[in-house]
């Protein structure tokens, strides 16, 4: 099901809600020290995808990334077996990192020749797995297809929790961009092949 609802967010740093200039509202990171994190133990069946399939998707404007930040994930640290996923963004590519062993990690990255993170622009991005497959999309055109088989993302402990913003191991990679909305959905991959996207409405249904 969709994980994205009902779930308490406890704000960290000076992350802020603004509007743009097409007043539509976003989060805005500034790159230090802002995150977000579910707080609650109970939340975190919603984002332990292991084998299932999944859906992370999300509206945001990533011009102001000087360096990589993380998007959202569960990556805490290696003594402890904290790995289990992270979506990150940089200046010019963006993509999924994964363990299965919960102390280190496999790169699933989306740069191939055509594609660059767009400057100054709204762009829907979406990972998605199913079949054994990873499928990487920005704006409905699937970029890659990544095959895993039967890899099984890490189930890391009821003390390493999902943040939006930053990479707990470490604490570091703190998100600099504007994030509109997003959505996890636990048990469903939405998209295989290209889709629409609709840019003008930067936000998923409510329930």
């Amino acid at each position: 099901g969709d994980s994205s609802r009902n779930n308490k967010i406890t704000v960290y740093g000076d992350v802020k809600a603004l509007v743009d200039s097409n007043n539509k509202p976003y989060i805005n990171f500034d790159g230090s020290g802002d995150y977000l994190r579910i707080p609650h133990p109970s939340s975190l069946s919603n984002f332990r995808f292991e084998n299932s399939d999944f859906t992370v998707e999300f509206f945001g404007d990533f011009s102001a990334a000087t360096g990589t930040g993380q998007i959202c994930g569960i990556w805490w640290d290696t003594t402890r077996y904290g790995f289990s996923w992270e979506i990150n963004i940089g200046t010019s590519d963006w993509g999924l990192l994964y363990s299965t062993t919960g102390a280190n990690g496999v790169s699933v990255d989306s740069l191939d020749s055509n594609y660059s993170i767009k400057k100054n622009k709204l762009t829907h991005y979406a990972i998605c797995r199913t079949a054994g497959n990873f499928y990487l999309f920005a704006d409905g055109i699937r970029l890659r297809t990544v095959s895993v088989g039967t890899a099984s993302l890490y189930n890391t402990d009821n003390n390493r929790l999902f943040e939006i913003g930053r990479e707990a191991a470490g604490n570091y990679n703190y998100l600099n961009g504007k994030i509109y909305s997003m959505r996890v959905t636990k048990g469903i991959a939405r998209y295989t092949e290209d889709f629409n996207v609709d840019l003008t409405n930067p936000y998923f249904p409510k329930k």
